[in-house]
C-alpha cells in the first residue's frame, strides 16, 4: 500500500470516527431533554425517546441495570473451562433487546427491583449467595423468571462461539441448518440397530399388510367424509 493510499485511508477513518464521536456527543447532551438530535446528511431530525428504560429509583441507574442483568446472566450461564459464560458472549445485550421488544421498557426497572428485593445486587456476593438471590427471584416471580431464563438459554445457543464449542465436542451443529441441512447417512442395520434393550421395532420384512378393501376407501362417500374430518 503506497504512502498516498495510507494517508487517504487514515483521513477517511479519522473523519468517520470524528463523525461518530460528534453524533455520540449529540446523543449524550440531548438525552436529559427526552429527545434525540442526529445530524444526518446535514439535516437535524428529532424524535421522542419512547423506548429508553427509565426508573425513579436512584439505585437503578442505566449503568447499575446493565450490571444487574449481566450478573444474573452469569448465574444462569456460568460457563467453565470448555464453555464460555453467557456474560462473556454478551447474552445480556440481546436479552435486554428482547426484553424491550416483547415486554416493554418498564420491565427493566421491574427486573432490577426484583433482584434488589431478593437480596441483590449480585456483585460482591459469593457463589452460594448469588444462587440464593436468583432462587428467590424464581420463587417470587416464576413467570418473569421463566421468560428471562428461556430467552437467555436460546440466546446463548444462538451464539456462533457457543456453536463452535458444540462442534468441537463432536456434535454437528449449524446455526443456519436450513441453508445446507445436515448430512443423513443411510440406515445401516449393523451400526444403527438398537442394542440397549429398550423398546421394540418391527423389521421391514416382518411388516404385515392390512387388507383395506372392505373400507371402500375409493368411494365418493369416503372421500367426502375424509374431507369433512
Amino acid at each position: 500500500m503506497g504512502a498516498d493510499t495510507t494517508e487517504q485511508l487514515d483521513n477517511f477513518i479519522g473523519g468517520a470516527w470524528c463523525k461518530q464521536i460528534q453524533k455520540r456527543r449529540l446523543l449524550d447532551t440531548s438525552a436529559n431533554s427526552g429527545f434525540i438530535f442526529m445530524a444526518e446528511h446535514g439535516i437535524m431530525t428529532q424524535r421522542t425517546l419512547e423506548t429508553t428504560p427509565d426508573t425513579s429509583d436512584a439505585r437503578i441507574t442505566p449503568v447499575a441495570s446493565v450490571g444487574l442483568l449481566a450478573d444474573l446472566v452469569d448465574v444462569l450461564l456460568p460457563g467453565d473451562g470448555s464453555w464460555p459464560s453467557g456474560r462473556t458472549v454478551g447474552v445480556q445485550s440481546l436479552l435486554a433487546l428482547r426484553l424491550l421488544e416483547q415486554r416493554g421498557k418498564a420491565e427493566f426497572a421491574r427486573v432490577a427491583q426484583i433482584i434488589l428485593a431478593a437480596g441483590g445486587p449480585l456483585s460482591g456476593l459469593d457463589e452460594a449467595a448469588r444462587i440464593a438471590v436468583v432462587a428467590r427471584f424464581e420463587a417470587n416471580e416464576p413467570a418473569l423468571f421463566g421468560w428471562i431464563r428461556d430467552v437467555a438459554y436460546v440466546t446463548y445457543y444462538e451464539n456462533p462461539f457457543v456453536a463452535e464449542v458444540i462442534n468441537a465436542q463432536g456434535h454437528v451443529y449449524e446455526l443456519r441448518p436450513h441453508i445446507k441441512g445436515y448430512p443423513v447417512p443411510r440406515f445401516d442395520p449393523e451400526r444403527n440397530t438398537p442394542r440397549h434393550g429398550r423398546g421394540r421395532y418391527v423389521p421391514t420384512e416382518a411388516v404385515k399388510h392390512v387388507d383395506t378393501a372392505a373400507l371402500n376407501l375409493a368411494s365418493d362417500g369416503n372421500q367426502v367424509w375424509g374431507l369433512q374430518r
